[in-house]
């Protein structure tokens, strides 16, 4: 499984956690569940996991998007 590629429109915070996917802001390994500063215009690149198949994206001030019941999540991959 391959996670997304994402860029920052704003410098803000992130976390990653759930499966342990190998990511990557620019050439700066991301540590699993961990937190991580996502400067604007930076690439946040999700790829493989070795185990597991989930993995959950935290953002600080959330994602543009429709709300549903007040949240953004979705089940549904991001689209650019």
């Amino acid at each position: 499984l391959l996670g997304p590629v994402l860029e920052a429109d704003c410098d803000t915070v992130a976390a990653l956690t759930g499966a342990p996917f190998e990511a990557h802001v620019g050439t700066r390994r991301v540590a699993p569940q961990s937190r991580f500063e996502l400067p604007a215009g930076r690439v946040l690149r999700i790829r493989g996991t070795p185990t597991g198949m989930r993995a959950y994206l935290c953002v600080a001030g959330g994602f543009a998007g429709p709300r549903v019941l007040g949240s953004a999540s979705s089940e549904e991959p991001l689209k650019a």
